[in-house]
């Protein structure tokens, strides 16, 4: 110890000097007290428990480093004073029932000082803080539970059967994931509350973990949202299914209007099973036209899966403008982006679907009459809103065709993104009607050729890659002027991914021309202050030598042949 200044903390480190480092405990000094603090806790002296829990609740200013140092200890001895100050705080309320906010943050750290001590006297406490009222103590609680691993279980479990908390609960026996854990999740999936349930089942899929019983086997799946798997067990699943079935008719309607689409998964599961009602049918008619997405989405995927018994209701019941065109809105969004739902709608056993809508769109009956002109009137030739978007590729995707000429004519022009739209639209128009494609690409290679191009027509050529827009992507890098160099890219590319994937069937009289393209196309328009796509600002050039190594390679292969 200096006798005419502040202690050397780190010469008491080195000499192990316990009392001196006790003794700094008092000095006046902030600093010097926390880095004797921090020393305690780097020696792991079991001789400083007593001072650190003294200490700890006297200097608010160094508290939380005095109980991180216990931790680090972790002697048991500090155990009964941290619990007892939690016990002590537990007490102070605010209006809310819940701990005074001024006693929080210290609560997290004895809480965490606790975990790493690891005393399982200490669990109960712990739990508590997840039901605290204050999500960062919550989470400091459940941390600390996941560090007492499978000593905390049975406590979890028994907190859960008096049903406090059970969200949280669950979770966190989620994450502890060890077979006992686990064994308790398999138990709790045959709770009566639905949100408990689901967490469980899926806790349980995340540890590959299958339950041993039938019945928690079925209801896991049910939980996990898992239906093909619950079908998979035959007619036993079915009282399951209809039991939480009726669970979520008979829920409250704050809750029941969230889950129409779990309403509709289990109506389309149990018809599968064999079991076909009314109830079945308003339940996967009311999450069709609900006012969620996800459970529409849900429904018509349900629906899908029930098969062309619904055909009759959906006929009936989507007569109105309005209805039709909420079915229309979320079958165009897998139309559009081409995904799997999508595939599965044309196959044969499920080509009915679409096939009603069409049939209902061209030969409507009573209050349909009109959608089609509402469909129609949406689309505002002269305005380009997202609602003009939608109803244009309803009517593609329904195989009305008569805007065809406005989006070929739109694809040329240069109005921001209106030629994008357009050629995302005339592909679409392909995806509907094959015979389409040859006339499109035809139009369009001609206007490129004879007219003008854009950057917008030549990616729709690359998305079909047919040979004959060859002649097109040859012209724009081939035609004389300053060239775009959008187009310029899109016409490289385009020609690349044709030579990829036709190679040598590819007429020869190219070969020449492809193999003797410049190397390098500059623009000689491009100025330090002109960007294009993606902000470009330095001078560009787009290289034309993948396109000749990639014509070599075709023809080398070629000559190799014959």
């Amino acid at each position: 110890m200096n006798m005419f200044g502040p202690p050397n903390i780190d010469k008491l480190v080195e000499k192990h000097d316990a009392k001196g480092l006790i003794k700094a405990l008092g000095n006046k000094d902030s600093y010097v007290r926390y880095k004797a603090v921090s020393a305690m806790g780097d020696l792991k002296d079991p001789v400083f428990v007593e001072p650190l829990v003294q200490y700890a609740f006297s200097d608010m200013e160094n508290t939380k480093y005095a109980l991180r140092a216990l931790g680090r200890i972790k002697d048991r001895r500090a155990v009964p004073p941290l619990l007892a100050f939690l016990g002590a705080a537990s007490k102070k309320k605010d209006s809310h029932g819940n701990i005074e906010e001024r006693f929080v943050v210290i609560a997290q750290e004895v809480i965490d000082a606790l975990a790493e001590i690891g005393d399982p006297l200490a669990v109960r406490e712990m739990i508590d803080a997840l039901d605290s009222g204050y999500v960062s103590l919550s989470e400091t609680g459940s941390k600390a539970l996941l560090k007492l691993g499978n000593q905390a279980v049975l406590p979890l479990a028994g907190a859960f059967a008096q049903s406090r908390f059970s969200e949280r609960i669950v979770k966190t026996l989620g994450e502890i994931g060890t077979p006992s854990a686990l064994e308790q999740l398999e138990r709790i999936v045959d709770s009566d509350d639905e949100d408990v349930r689901q967490i469980a089942a899926k806790y349980l899929a995340k540890h590959n973990w299958t339950p041993k019983g039938e019945r928690a086997y079925i209801l896991a799946a049910i939980g996990r949202g898992d239906f093909d798997a619950t079908v998979a067990k035959g007619q036993s699943a079915l009282p399951l299914l209809a039991s939480v079935f009726k669970e979520e008719i008979e829920a409250p309607k704050k809750y029941r209007e969230s889950n129409w689409g779990m309403c509709a998964r289990i109506a389309s599961a149990m018809a599968r099973l064999g079991v076909w009602n009314k109830d079945l049918e308003d339940a996967l008619m009311t999450a069709l036209l609900c006012d969620k997405k996800s459970s529409r989405l849900d429904a018509i995927g349900s629906i899908l899966k029930v098969g062309c018994r619904m055909e009759p209701r959906l006929t009936a019941d989507l007569k109105s403008a309005a209805t039709f065109m909420v079915v229309c809105r979320e079958i165009k969004e897998w139309f559009w982006k081409e995904t799997p739902e999508w595939a599965l709608m044309q196959t044969p056993e499920n080509r009915w679907f679409i096939e009603m809508l069409k049939g209902m769109y061209r030969n409507p009956e009573g209050p349909m009459e009109s959608a089609g002109e509402k469909t129609l009137q949406n689309v505002g030739l002269h305005g380009y809103s997202e609602e003009s978007k939608e109803a244009r590729a309803i009517l593609i995707m329904l195989g009305d065709f008569s805007l065809l000429n406005n989006l070929a004519e739109e694809l040329f022009s240069y109005a921001s993104d209106t030629p994008y739209d357009a050629g995302h639209l005339l592909y679409a128009a392909t995806k509907v009607d094959a015979e389409l494609r040859s006339e499109l690409i035809t139009r369009v290679c001609h206007r490129i050729v004879n007219d003008r191009t854009t950057r917008a027509a030549l990616f729709l050529l690359k998305e079909w890659c047919d040979v004959r827009c060859l002649d097109a992507f040859v012209h724009v890098v081939q035609k004389s002027g300053d060239p775009d160099l959008g187009e310029m890219a899109a016409a490289r590319d385009g020609i690349l991914e044709l030579l990829s994937k036709y190679g040598s069937k590819i007429d020869s009289r190219y070969a020449e021309i492809l193999m003797n393209l410049p190397d390098k196309i500059g623009s000689v328009f491009m100025q330090s202050d002109y960007s294009w796509d993606h902000g470009h600002t330095d001078k560009e050039e787009i290289s034309m030598e993948k396109v000749r190594l990639k014509a070599r390679e075709v023809w080398a292969g070629r000559v190799a042949e014959k």
